[in-house]
């Protein structure tokens, strides 16, 4: 059990998603990835996802 750095819910360890090259890519994914809960992270991918697409986020 873990628990979400953002919202304090308990959560169940994570496996990596193999298909999905940006969490290995880009280090705050994976980062975040390990210390947030599956909805919070979700949010968050939301958003670093509309930043990178904007350019203003770096690899």
């Amino acid at each position: 059990m873990k628990v979400c750095t953002f919202c304090r819910r308990r959560y169940e360890k994570r496996e990596l998603d193999p298909g999905d090259k940006r969490e290995r890519a880009i280090s705050i994914y994976f980062v975040m990835w390990q210390t947030l809960c599956g909805e919070c992270y979700r949010v968050f991918k939301e958003f670093l996802d509309l930043e990178l697409a904007k350019g203003e986020v770096k690899k």
